[in-house]
């Protein structure tokens, strides 16, 4: 029981220190937030000294503070850089249809109910002759 309570202490010992990894969009280079680096015990063990796995699209280098409602921060493959999020630009009203314009819907929608109309009284004509 004491050698396993003794090989426990050690293996959180050693992975007790966790270093921080900056995630970011490899796409866009925006941070997205922050992850406990993953120990990496067989490398560690050949160079001497702790080594953490660096995974793409992570860095160590922590960013600035930042306003996340006006503000987003990019990296440039060696620091950080804050820009402004941009402000979308006002929703605009919708066109309405002005009198003379609704008027002239009106009129066309009569003429093609009109059309729709004298179309099926000649083809009435027709779909009776089908039908006998």
């Amino acid at each position: 029981m004491k050698k396993i309570f003794l090989i426990l202490i050690v293996l959180f010992s050693v992975n007790s220190f966790a270093i921080k990894g900056y995630v970011y969009n490899s796409n866009t280079k925006e941070y997205v937030g922050d992850m406990d680096l993953q120990f990496d015990p067989l490398e560690s063990k050949k160079v001497g000294s702790n080594i953490y796995l660096l995974p793409p699209g992570t860095t160590t280098t922590p960013p600035p503070s930042f306003d996340i409602s006006k503000q987003k921060v990019i990296w440039d493959n060696k620091k950080w850089n804050i820009e402004a999020i941009p402000t979308p630009p006002p929703a605009q009203e919708p066109v309405r249809p002005t009198a003379k314009e609704l008027l002239q819907q009106k009129e066309e929608a009569l003429i093609r109910a009109e059309i729709r109309k004298i179309a099926i009284e000649r083809l009435g004509d027709k779909l009776e002759l089908i039908k006998e």
